[in-house]
């Protein structure tokens, strides 16, 4: 990953890349199962249970829109493969340029 070609990406933006695909998700699917085991949906609305649930049932709508959204950019300019890559601003390049990369006719008419 890399912000422009040549350059390597920071010690921050790998630290919060790191917590974005590893972190993130696993803190998330934790209070996830515990909102659906506990049954957090179903109490009061006054409860912070209740609300919690509910931002949470908001919080995946909208990464889900947002994900969409960033699949359409990316088949449009191939820039961000995903959503955390482009908000840190990280993209794929190749690290040697100038290396040789045929592929076989043959290969490429595979069916």
């Amino acid at each position: 990953l890399s912000r422009i070609p040549g350059d390597a990406p920071t010690r921050l933006q790998r630290a919060l890349h790191m917590a974005g695909t590893v972190l993130v998700p696993w803190a998330w699917e934790r209070g996830r199962e515990t909102a659906l085991v506990n049954h957090w949906a179903g109490l009061d609305e006054a409860d912070w249970r209740k609300q919690a649930a509910t931002a949470l049932d908001k919080g995946e709508k909208a990464f889900a829109m947002a994900s969409l959204a960033n699949l359409l950019l990316f088949l449009h300019n191939g820039k961000y493969r995903s959503l955390l890559d482009r908000v840190l601003k990280l993209r794929v390049v190749h690290a040697k340029p100038e290396m040789h990369r045929a592929v076989s006719f043959e290969f490429i008419n595979q069916q």
